[in-house]
């Protein structure tokens, strides 16, 4: 069944989301618990789907555990129409998910002229028994929601739509689809975290403290005793500003949403007047009338402490005097000429929501959105018109210079002008505009706007609009006392003195930033504010329409926490410039085309020129050159030691990536699986954007992410065109620098990471080679490159947080790039990264090839017998020479399987093919194999057979490795052929952008520079016969490692297999008796076998 959205019964509901919306709620928590998206086994129930029937002892602490205020904003899933098809999507509970809209015929007993429409969806795959899923459908014209509980086909119908224009709407754009995401009782448990908040009770106080403190790092240090300040009102002057902060009840909990989605850490304001006998007035915007209406008054001081002293809502106070010089300009009589002129009006709610939102996106905690911007304001349009006409309907008018639309008209004039609506809201306040009952203050902007009456801005008064300052802006502006020696004594006692003149409070009041920032034209303008840091960053932004006005947050300094803002900075500032050519057309074009309805439902506007349609303005670029020099790897080292390197390219693409010096050698007993999980994690949920919106940032550049994890590197990497390079670097940055790991995305991707162990043993190559790591190596090198099955439970978000907060440090990090100028890539990536701490790194952990044997028989299907035969070398990356002369060896030894053919090292000429798989039938794959790492390597050859051939082709590849030792065993063509196949493996590589930017990020984490192409292949051209030789032999000489699966029950004994490596005196087949790290006898002392854990 179906209700509309002002049915009493979710009342409560529809008042909690819109006092998220717009004062803030829980949206950027990383404390979700949320485990609902979990891929796994349907399980009979979970606990959260009966808590409603458990004792009271039972669920209200399982309550205080599960419930996030997060889960109060629904998730948009997509648009359905009847011209769209089906709408698929995973849901909360049920997984497969699926709807369709058709229209039906006009219903006589609604609307004789109009049809109506039937929604068909249809549930399927619940992860429980007892779960359910809760639905929010939207049009801008009506808000429905149903919910449902059975896995079937539901549906739902619209008996008749409003008017025409609804029926056109979902034509052409469909109905909005948004999912609750914990459901019906994850909606109401979230209620919990939010009510709480407006209780005037110490409870509710507790419960502010700890909302400011967790999501904005208040500290809330209490004063030994409750602090009332003794006023001399000689001491306090005209303009002087009272910060107040209340933390209880109604306006307590309002003013912690308010501050939260601010950063402000006041949530009211006032001001001092002195009249011409030495009087001491207050003038306040926001004064509760005795109708309760909140207006603009000028009372006596003793009337205005008076009412702070009784307030229940326990106000914090703050008295900040101005600066000597700013009070000797200050004009007392135009500011009380303002200050009449104001009293009595009402309180400035129609720019209230504006002075916040600056930004496009930058304002809106995740995971809020313009999906569910635009649809609770036609929520709220609809149950309270006159509320919504208050809020925002007429500042919107005077955005686009109309008069009286409602919400509706104003979305019309939008798409035809091509406005998109998200920056329709960023549009600054002027200060001059008169709405229907006066000019609109805040109770900060009158304040402000007094200042700027009595000159407190000087010259840069007239392009400064008061109407776009918070508190939080108004408290760090550069006008107040900076010397407290000079504030008045009665300010603090002498044991607990304070920075600022805090007179009435419980708690020691903090402004953080205070009094730090020089006025300047079009201040505030166009600010992020997204917690927890609400940084401030340099900007100059220009809007693609209207006047091409300049609007600006910061001018001068930079102010920074940590590089999350520094992240948001770069962000904003391409927010609205061109990004395609040398022509402003295509920005112009694109934004013109797209609209508002482009904005709300991801789908583009008809508006859209076909692409055969020439833009007007756009120049083609000139053609390239045939020939482009390659361009010369350039490297910058940051004052913390973190490196950027880059190389250009003629092409248009580019590809970034960010390497750090943490594999699984680095993981430890208690974190082993962490890099793989990280893996798994990466480019999701950050402190500045969800997961979703981390896709459709990069779906919206046609970019491509990827991550990877190896035994020694971490790498994220990031493909799109290099015009998009600031959104690339600074969502890379941000995706590596800044998860957050939430309980259900961790959860989600813990599920995949177990199927991946159980799915080992369909992929016996893999398995292989984690085997002969784990057992052929002592050490780091040992470590499982996948998550052990015993360690996975072990696993959780605070680990990985541990994990990347001691290993993700500057010293271990590259910043690498390939088709991007240089200097381009250190101006926007250096504010980003330079705070990376500088730690000293604390040096590969050890590894010792020791050899060993692991053999695993499969439990049922698997009748082949998988092997690898294996043997350690020193030196690795670190001697190139080496290393390339092993590479050059398993080319030359190739290989591969029953019907591999072409491409470098396979096919017809490779060693192993012709020698082993074109005459023994029984063998379906058969091949050489290398892992080279920074100190050390591995060769060996793996392969594939019958079982009852097993012992023979163990005895065919003893063989191989054996003789491929003996001098004369390769002839010059033979080599090279491979040394020719062995360059052009790499050159044919370097081709990817992706492999060029791994290369250079790779090489400097090893050599701390990119060693010339042409050394490598000048060691390659210069690996002679006896280099093969010897290199064969030093390997053989090693101890062995033996690894099979599947069928090995034919498998000889290990000693078996050694003694194939044995001359016929008994002596190691071409080696002395130390050999490598000390010959056989390392191995002897050590354990004969060990079992590789992988859950098989």
């Amino acid at each position: 069944m179906s209700k509309l959205f002002y049915h009493p019964t979710i009342k409560l509901l529809k008042f909690s989301i819109l006092l998220l919306l717009f004062l803030g709620g829980d949206f950027g928590s990383n404390n979700n618990n949320n485990n609902n998206y979990v891929e796994a086994f349907k399980v009979p129930f979970r606990v959260k789907d009966v808590l409603p029937v458990l004792p009271h002892q039972i669920s209200w602490p399982v309550l205080n555990n599960l419930h996030s205020a997060v889960d109060l904003l629904p998730y948009f899933v997509g648009s359905v129409s009847p011209d769209n098809g089906t709408l698929q999507w995973k849901g909360a509970c049920f997984y497969d998910n699926e709807a369709r809209l058709d229209f039906t015929l006009a219903d006589p007993d609604h609307h004789p002229a109009l049809g109506g429409g039937l929604l068909r969806l249809k549930t399927s795959a619940a992860h429980s028994w007892t779960c359910m899923d809760l639905y929010v459908f939207a049009t801008p014209y009506r808000i429905t929601w149903d919910y449902y509980f059975s896995a079937r086909e539901h549906s739902l119908k619209f008996d008749a739509w409003e008017e025409s224009a609804e029926m056109e709407y979902v034509k052409e754009h469909g109905v909005s689809v948004f999912l609750m995401p914990s459901g019906m009782l994850g909606t109401l448990l979230s209620l919990i975290d939010v009510l709480p908040l407006f209780s005037n009770t110490l409870w509710g106080q507790n419960a502010n403290l700890a909302f400011l403190t967790k999501h904005m790092g208040a500290t809330f240090e209490k004063r030994p005793q409750p602090w009332r300040s003794t006023i001399n009102p000689d001491d306090v002057h005209s303009g002087d500003f009272l910060a107040v902060s209340k933390i209880r009840g109604r306006w307590g909990g309002f003013e912690t949403l308010e501050k939260w989605v601010t950063g402000a850490f006041a949530g009211h304001t006032a001001v001092c007047l002195k009249d011409e006998l030495g009087n001491l007035w207050v003038g306040e915007s926001g004064h509760e009338n005795e109708k309760g209406e909140e207006i603009i008054v000028v009372i006596p001081w003793e009337e205005w402490w008076e009412l702070s002293l009784k307030d229940s809502s326990n106000p914090q106070i703050a008295l900040l005097p101005l600066h000597p010089d700013v009070r000797a300009k200050f004009n007392s009589t135009a500011a009380w000429e303002y200050a009449r002129s104001m009293s009595g009006k009402p309180y400035g709610y129609h720019n209230m929501i504006f002075s916040w939102i600056d930004t496009i996106a930058d304002n809106y905690p995740p995971p809020l959105d313009a999906h569910l911007v635009i649809s609770v304001m036609s929520m709220w349009t609809r149950v309270q018109p006159a509320y919504a006409a208050n809020m925002w309907n007429e500042a919107l008018n005077k955005r686009l210079e109309t008069e009286d639309l409602d919400l509706y008209g104003i979305l019309g004039e939008t798409e035809r002008r091509g406005i998109a609506f998200d920056e329709l809201l960023a549009v600054p306040e002027r200060d001059e505009w008169v709405y229907s009952d006066g000019q609109s203050t805040t109770c900060v902007a009158f304040i402000l706007a007094m200042y700027k009456a009595a000159g407190v801005f000087g010259p840069v008064s007239s392009s400064v609009q008061v109407t776009e300052f918070t508190i939080r802006d108004a408290y760090m502006l550069k006008i107040f006392e900076n010397n407290h020696t000079r504030l008045p004594s009665w300010c603090n006692n002498g044991n607990d003195q304070l920075p600022i003149c805090q007179i009435l409070g419980e708690y020691r009041m903090e402004l953080p930033e205070y009094n730090s920032i020089e006025p300047y034209a079009n201040m505030n303008e166009n600010c992020p504010s997204l917690p927890p840091f609400y940084d401030r960053p340099i900007q100059s932004t220009t809007l693609a329409f209207k006047n091409s006005r300049t609007f600006k947050c910061h001018q001068g300094i930079i102010m920074y926490r940590s590089a999350v803002s520094r992240i948001r900075a770069s962000k904003v500032c391409r927010r609205y410039p061109t990004r395609f050519s040398s022509s402003s057309a295509a920005a112009l074009q694109s934004s013109s085309s797209s609209g508002f309805f482009s904005w709300l439902t991801g789908e583009k506007s008809k508006s859209v020129p076909p692409l055969d349609f020439p833009l007007l303005g756009v120049e083609l670029p000139s053609t390239l050159p045939d020939y482009v020099e390659p361009g010369v790897t350039k490297i910058t080292t940051l004052g913390n030691g973190l490196r950027i390197a880059s190389e250009t390219s003629p092409n248009p693409a580019a590809s970034i990536g960010l390497y750090v010096d943490c594999g699984s050698i680095y993981e430890s007993p208690a974190t082993f699986g962490a890099t793989h999980l990280l893996e798994r994690m990466a480019f999701k949920s950050t402190r500045n954007r969800s997961h979703l919106r981390v896709v459709r940032e990069v779906e919206a550049i046609g970019g491509s992410v990827q991550s990877s994890a190896s035994r020694e590197q971490m790498g994220y990497t990031y493909d799109a065109l290099k015009t998009y390079l600031p959104e690339m670097v600074e969502l890379l940055i941000d995706c590596v620098r800044n998860p957050v790991f939430l309980d259900w995305e961790f959860n989600e991707q813990l599920q995949k990471v177990k199927a991946e162990i159980s799915e080992a043993s369909k992929n016996p190559q893999g398995l292989l080679f984690e085997a002969i790591h784990s057992v052929g190596f002592s050490g780091a090198l040992a470590n499982p490159l996948l998550a052990p099955e015993s360690s996975i439970d072990r696993l959780n978000s605070s680990l990985l947080e541990e994990f990347v907060a001691e290993n993700y440090t500057a010293r271990r990090m590259v910043l690498a790039a390939s088709g991007v100028e240089h200097e381009e890539l250190v101006a926007i990536s250096e504010p980003l990264l330079s705070d990376l701490p500088d730690k000293k790194s604390p040096g590969e952990p050890e590894s010792v090839y020791t050899g060993g044997d692991f053999r695993c028989q499969a439990e049922s299907g698997d009748q082949k017998t998988h092997f690898a035969l294996a043997f350690g070398l020193k030196g690795g990356w670190h001697d190139v020479k080496e290393a390339m002369t092993l590479t050059v060896l398993q080319i030359l030894m190739g290989g591969g399987g029953s019907f591999s053919a072409g491409g470098p090292g396979k096919g017809m000429y490779s060693r192993l093919y012709q020698r082993v798989l074109n005459q023994y039938h029984k063998v379906q794959s058969f091949s050489a194999f290398s892992h080279i790492y920074n100190n050390s390597a591995i060769f060996g050859i793996q392969a594939t057979t019958d079982s009852d051939f097993a012992s023979s082709a163990i005895k065919l590849a003893a063989k191989e490795l054996t003789e491929i030792a003996s001098p004369g065993a390769v002839d010059p063509v033979q080599l090279q052929r491979a040394k020719q196949s062995t360059k052009s493996a790499i050159l044919m590589n370097l081709e990817s952008r992706m492999v060029a930017s791994e290369d250079i990020g790779r090489q400097i984490l090893m050599y701390n520079k990119r060693k010339p192409l042409n050394d490598f292949l000048k060691a390659i051209d210069e690996v002679t016969l006896q280099d093969i030789t010897q290199i064969s032999q030093k390997l053989i000489s090693s101890p062995l490692t033996m690894a099979s699966y599947g069928e090995v029950i034919n498998v000889p004994t290990y000693d078996t297999i050694c003694s194939m490596f044995k001359t016929r005196e008994g002596g190691w087949r071409l080696a002395g008796g130390g050999g490598y790290y000390g010959g056989w006898e390392v191995f002897r002392n050590n354990k004969a076998k060990r079992m590789l854990e992988l859950g098989i």
